[in-house]
């Protein structure tokens, strides 16, 4: 009896400590435009402490015949926050440069540090606009809570079980 009450006690203790938390936040960037003309769209993920892009896809239509370039990047592949570079299998790359806090970031379109396509063939096309949104999460339990709802509904289980039993 007392293994079970000591066992059922370090298991509340370890549900406890297993908290998670969320570090990542995901970003929708929408009608981004390119100079002279083109436009981007994609997701991105930030690192909600380091502000490091963790990765994302973006689509592109550059304005040299309408080519659509599509840019996956699953990792974080610079130590500079709000900059990230996204390359396809074309050898083309997509530099994403962000800047302010997670509550306020914005595409970043200085021209010394902005937004921008290279094609393969070295064109460039600067980013001259773009919206950012954070994308809304669906809320979802932490698992040291589920640990903790389990522990207490075994709990009460043992404990009816035992006035049931008994009488």
């Amino acid at each position: 009896m007392k293994n079970r009450l000591s066992l059922l006690a370090l298991l509340a203790c370890l549900a406890i400590s297993l908290t998670s938390y969320a570090s990542d936040v995901s970003f929708t960037i929408a009608s981004g435009t390119f100079s002279p003309s083109g436009t981007f769209s994609g997701t991105f993920l930030i690192d909600s402490t380091s502000e490091l892009i963790d990765g994302g896809s973006i689509t592109t239509t550059a304005p040299s015949g309408g080519t659509t370039y599509s840019f996956f990047n699953s990792a974080n592949d610079s130590s500079v926050p709000g900059l990230a570079f996204f390359t396809d299998a074309g050898g083309d790359t997509f530099r994403l440069a962000v800047n302010g806090s997670l509550s306020t970031l914005a595409l970043n379109t200085n021209p010394s540090s902005d937004t921008f396509l290279m094609t393969a063939a070295g064109a460039r096309f600067d980013a001259t606009g773009g919206t950012l949104a954070p994308t809304p999460l669906a809320a979802t339990p932490e698992p040291s809570s589920l640990i903790l709802l389990g522990t207490g509904a075994l709990g009460l289980a043992a404990t009816f079980r035992r006035r049931f039993l008994n009488t």
